[in-house]
């Protein structure tokens, strides 16, 4: 709206940086103060999962902080689950190792056909 940009979203694998991790993954998900709980994160991780779904993922993950509750929220009203605590656990010990410092929730949206 008038040239400004209200949220930015990102879904790709972790190949570039190295990470063991298999899948398409919510890379980024960033909503400006001003507009946030007016849908705008909602619409962008729509849009992220009909492009993973454009792309032949059969899931999409997110791993979200663990004390970033709105996030939490959205993507769970979204349809993703935990993903399974195997997958935590690497996903935790992947980004600890890569300079992390926050305990990552783990999500997982498995697209239908």
């Amino acid at each position: 709206a008038q040239g400004r940009l209200f949220g930015f979203a990102w879904v790709d694998d972790y190949r570039q940086e190295g990470l063991a991790l298999e899948g398409l993954w919510v890379r980024s998900l960033v909503v400006a103060p001003r507009v946030r709980r007016m849908g705008v994160a909602t619409a962008l991780v729509r849009c992220l999962v009909e492009e993973a779904r454009r792309q032949g993922a059969d899931r999409v993950h997110a791993d979200i902080d663990e004390d970033n509750t709105a996030s939490l929220r959205t993507f769970s009203g979204l349809g993703f689950r935990p993903a399974p605590e195997a997958l935590t656990t690497a996903t935790n010990q992947q980004w600890d190792a890569a300079g992390g410092s926050k305990r990552l929730v783990v999500l997982v949206r498995v697209l239908s056909a």
